[in-house]
């Protein structure tokens, strides 16, 4: 998906949870952050039943990671091993790891809280997608 504009990804879990993210930035496989303040992750279908909940970038700089060996990558800290991103989606596009609250808000709990953790696909790493879906926004 490189170099092709804008993007919402949306992925839904075998647990039937539904979450996702856009990059109003092309994607690149060039292993750098993407400065964007406009970008955003959501739940549609969440493990707390919520209803959509749309979690806005808190810190621009980290908004999207670009990598040629990861799969759609959104917020971060600056020290990747210490502070995952909040949405992650591995290159198989199988699995992934939620750690919401880092650059982008939080619908529950705070940073690093079991709830933050949770709150996209009912764990922060013990789950399996069954779907992603990647649009080109047009």
């Amino acid at each position: 998906c490189d170099n092709k504009g804008a993007t919402i990804t949306i992925c839904r879990t075998v647990d039937g949870f539904v979450f996702g993210g856009t990059n109003t930035q092309s994607w690149a496989s060039n292993n750098s952050w993407v400065n964007a303040s406009d970008t955003f992750i959501f739940s549609l279908i969440n493990p707390f039943n919520d209803g959509a909940r749309k979690l806005k970038v808190k810190n621009p700089a980290r908004a999207v990671y670009n990598s040629a060996s990861f799969g759609p990558t959104f917020g971060g800290g600056g020290q990747i091993m210490i502070d995952p991103f909040d949405l992650y989606i591995d290159s198989t596009m199988k699995k992934g790891h939620t750690n919401v609250g880092n650059a982008y808000s939080t619908y529950r709990g705070g940073w690093r809280s079991d709830e933050a953790q949770r709150s996209l696909a009912g764990s922060l790493n013990n789950w399996s997608l069954n779907e992603v879906e990647l649009f080109i926004l047009q």
